[in-house]
């Protein structure tokens, strides 16, 4: 998530940064729009993270649960019961696998995008100066 914001200042600065380098940009709104956009998607990403959380925590209370089950059922020794606890257990790990891994993907593919855009506009953030380094 960092990364994110901070991919979000440093176009922000760039931008501004072409701005006073290329005037005639001023009348138009591209550059703006794109901020906009960046940060919607943004603020979208953070909403998902949000719900992804909430979802980790539910799926960690299912997990506290289970494994709970599966303590009382080794002290009863029942494996028909036993068996369809764990299978219930590895069920839910793998939905919650999955899930972080389309989070990663939407993460990567944000970061993939800003540079997209970026780069269309002629700015390429990878090779332009960090704002620490400027303030240097």
């Amino acid at each position: 998530m960092e990364k994110q914001m901070e991919i979000v200042s440093q176009l922000q600065y760039q931008n501004t940064q072409t701005l006073h380098k290329n005037p005639e940009l001023l009348d138009s709104n591209i550059l703006e729009e794109e901020n906009c956009q960046l940060r919607a998607a943004l603020e979208k990403l953070k909403q998902e993270q949000v719900e992804c959380n909430e979802k980790c925590v539910s799926f960690q209370k299912s997990m506290a649960e289970l494994e709970l089950q599966v303590e009382q059922l080794k002290i009863h020794n029942d494996q028909a019961q036993f068996d369809s606890v764990y299978q219930e257990k590895y069920s839910i790990l793998e939905s919650y696998a999955n899930m972080k891994v389309e989070l990663a993907g939407k993460n990567n593919a944000l970061s993939k995008e800003d540079k997209k855009t970026t780069l269309e506009n002629g700015i390429d953030i990878e090779n332009e100066p960090k704002e620490k380094e400027l303030l240097l």
